[in-house]
This record gives structure tokens, sequence and C-alpha cells, in this order.
């Protein structure tokens, strides 16, 4: 496990150290667009390198370089990169206090609020207190589904609505967390066919607009005018398409480890890209298809999770969501110990549980043994993990049902709408570069790469982000 650990990060260095190369070439230039590389070579110290580059030049002041534009960034700093009126800039950023407000020249170290006002917030980014909630329901969207939501936090505080991941993973209650229950009132909802909505796996009446569409309904269900939405990996997919499609109804928008659903995204999971850091995970993968199979993937597996054969599903939706939840963390991404019998290769799963993209799944998958089994997608009568494992793989097949670059063009239609983006340096599952062409499409938004840390929001240095977005939107008037 700890060689396997280790080809890895050398296999990430290099490539970082390749991007550093690239980096320092690109000093000497005058580009004409503006363009941000950053690298975070994992090492004994912690440390990571933010450079970036302006639209006038890389740091230039009077056509020279600004050497104080790159900074080193140790454990308790983090890179900020923000794109301003001169620029995208660098800043550290250090531990502070639990949220407190000040006046805007009170302190050098604290951070402007993203809403643009003159008070500053300063946050130390941990998780908020656990908090019950205090409306539960359901809401008919269609003939067909039901979908299950909950409201936490102040009954009369800033509405805000969080979009799981997946497709398929649906909500918890930590979801939560990541807002001030004092100033937010936090919307958590299954999407269709997921966690306590029915019927769970349908993929019948299932597509991103249809979604979109929902969250429309459990708006204007909760008689909210306009609220911030956050989401990340898939939920991110479903925020820009939404903010896209009604912009007066997003005051502000929280994203993470970016998934837009394009076709190099798609091929870089399941056919070629990721699959080079991890073999093993990925044979592992294809070890339940025949040769035949292997040729496509995803095809493969949408066949077998949609099977009559229950047991057939079963096997393949656990297969499926083991590789994702593989590459979710950095420093645990490979999830599975791999021994060697002496004749082949096999992998154990530990006796532990791991962070899905949204929320705790156990490796051994517990089954359910329905009673009335039902060939139809629309059964309730299905696990959960086939559930995920279906409404996932039936997105990745469809391409998301957008066409290819539509939520990059489609930027221009929410340029109005703050907001931040949060992305994991070592993000296995969604490419590090996916929130850089977002970037590059919405230079309004602040973009922070988190050294060390990989895809999921429970790494710590993307709790500490993600809650620091959401205090520093708490100035945010709407």
């Amino acid at each position: 496990m700890l060689d396997v650990q280790l080809a890895i990060l050398n296999v990430a260095t290099s490539f970082a150290a390749a991007e550093f190369q690239q980096t320092r070439r690109w000093i000497g230039e005058s580009p004409a667009m503006a363009t941000l590389g950053q690298v975070g070579v994992p090492c004994s110290s912690s440390v990571g390198v933010s450079i970036v580059r302006t639209g006038s030049g890389f740091g230039r002041k009077g056509g020279r370089i600004d050497q104080n534009r790159v900074q080193f960034v140790n454990q308790s700093d983090i890179a900020a990169l923000k794109q301003e009126r001169s620029g995208i800039s660098v800043k550290k950023r250090r531990n502070a206090p639990r949220c407190y407000r000040q006046d805007a020249n009170e302190s050098r170290d604290s951070e402007p609020s993203s809403s643009g006002s003159g008070q500053r917030i300063v946050t130390t980014g941990e998780l908020y207190p656990n908090s019950k909630a205090h409306d539960r329901g359901e809401l008919k969207v269609s003939d067909l589904h039901t979908l299950y939501y909950e409201v936490h936090g102040n009954p009369k505080g800033r509405p805000v609505v969080f979009l799981h991941g997946g497709p398929g993973a649906g909500c918890t209650e930590r979801h939560a967390r990541f807002f001030d229950p004092e100033h937010y009132r936090i919307v958590l909802f299954d999407q269709r066919g997921c966690g306590k909505s029915t019927p769970r796996g349908c993929l019948e009446e299932n597509t991103t607009w249809e979604l979109v569409e929902d969250i429309e309904k459990l708006r204007e269900h909760l008689k909210v005018s306009k609220w911030m939405v956050m989401g990340g990996s898939w939920g991110t997919t479903l925020a820009l398409a939404y903010a896209q499609k009604h912009p007066s109804a997003v005051a502000a928008m929280v994203l993470r480890g970016v998934c837009m659903l394009r076709q190099q995204e798609l091929d870089w999971l399941y056919k070629q890209g990721v699959n080079l850091l991890f073999p093993f995970g990925f044979a592992q993968l294809q070890s339940i298809l025949d040769d035949s199979e292997k040729k496509d993937t995803v095809s493969s597996f949408y066949q077998r999770l949609n099977s009559n054969d229950n047991n057939e599903a079963q096997t393949a939706a656990e297969a499926w969501l083991r590789w994702e939840m593989g590459l979710s963390f950095f420093s645990t991404a490979q999830t599975n110990v791999l021994a060697w019998d002496g004749k082949d290769y096999y992998f154990t799963p530990p006796a532990t549980e791991v962070e899905s993209t949204s929320e705790k799944v156990v490796t051994n998958f517990q089954k359910s043994t329905p009673s009335s089994p039902s060939a139809s997608t629309a059964s309730t009568f299905v696990s959960q993990s086939i559930a995920q494992a279906r409404l996932e793989c039936h997105y990745v097949v469809n391409k998301g049902f957008l066409e290819e670059n539509q939520l990059l063009e489609g930027v221009s239609k929410m340029r109005g709408i703050p907001g931040t983006v949060v992305h994991g340096r070592y993000d296995f599952v969604c490419p590090v570069s996916n929130s850089y062409d977002l970037h590059r499409a919405w230079p309004e938004a602040e973009l922070r790469i988190v050294p060390n840390a990989g895809h999921s929001m429970y790494e710590p240095g993307i709790i500490k982000e993600l809650v620091r977005a959401t205090d520093q939107f708490k100035k945010l008037e709407f």
C-alpha cells in the first residue's frame, strides 16, 4: 500500500514539477490573455507553490517581474486566487478566531467580504455543530417523482440550498454543518431517485433539466425569493445549469470540485486518464466485465446496473462506487488494500468506512433483500448502492443531457452572480483544470486551489475553504 502511494506521489510530483517548469517559462512572456498556473508539490514540509499570471503579464510592474506576486504557502496558509480589477492576485491567509466582524481597516490579516461590502469577516473555517431539521416534507414534482426535503438553521435566516453530488448520493444532516445555523435557513433535499425521494433509483423522467425545474419548484414551495446555491462535484454541474436557467433566483454560489461533464472529463475518469495513476483500481473496476465489454466500460456498466438480475446489478454497483470512492481523498486515495497471493493481485476492502463524494458509504455495501423484485427502473425495491450507481451511470452515459461545453458557454448568463470556487489540487475525480477553465470564463468568481487536498468535501483544507466561503457571504444582502 505504501509503495503504491509513494509511486502515485512520485508521478504526481513529476507532473507538478513539469508544470512548474512550464510556469517558469511563462515568466519571460507577455501574454495577451489571463492564465493561471498552480503547483502544489507534496514534500516533507508540506509546502505548496502558488503562481499566478495576470492579463498584463506575470505580476509585472513597469515591464519588470514583481517577485512579491509569487509566494510559498505552508500548511497553515492557503493560496487565495481572486480576479480583481487589476488582475489575479496571490494572498496568504492564516488561521483566525471563529467568524467575527470588524471594520475594513481594523486588521490587515482579515479578508474583505465576498459581497463587496466594507466590512471584513474572519473565520477559522471549522464545521458548525450538528443541527436537527426544524422542517421536513415531501414535494410532488411530477406524476412519478416526489422529493424529500428538510430545512435546518434559522427559519428567518438567509436561504441557502445545498445540491448534493453523485448523481444519486443524497443529502445528510452533516451537509448543514457548512453553514452558520444562526444566519442561514439551510435547505437540503434529495434529487429525483435519491435518498428518501421516491421512487428510488428511477431513471424515468430523470434529466438535468428536470432537476433544474425541481429546484425552482422547491424554491417556490418554500416561498424563497432568492437563495445562495452550494454544490460539489455533480452538484456544481447542477448548480451551473440552474444558475444559467434561473439567474434571478441565485444570490451567490459556492462550488467545490467543478464538474461540467465534458467528454474530456468522462474520458479522464472512465477511459484514459486517472487509470494511469491507479491501474490496479481501474483493473478491479473492469474485472467484472467480459473482454468485449471492456472496450466501452461505461455502456457495459449501464447494461449491468439495469439488469433484471439483482445480483448482477449489485455486483456492478459495488465495483462502480468502489472505483470513485477510492479516488475521493488525496491522503487515502487508494481505499482498498492491495495484496499479492503468489499468483495474482487482489483487493481487500478495509474494515472501515470511507467518505463518498457527498456522504459516508460503508465499503461492504449492505445489500437489500427485496421481497418483490421488479425489473422496472421505477421500482422502490432496489438497494441504495444500486440506486446511486445506476443514477450516476445514467447521467454519464447521457453526458449530463448537456451539449459539449454548454455550461462553459452559458457562463455569460450568470456573470453577475458572486461566487467562490474551491478545488483540491490533487482531485483525481474532477481535475483542477475544470475549475481553471470555469474561472477563465467567469473571472469575477473567486478561485481557491487547496494544496494537498483531493476531491472530497471532507478533506481538512476543503472544509476550511467551504466554510470560509459561506461565512464570507453572510454580509451579502438578498
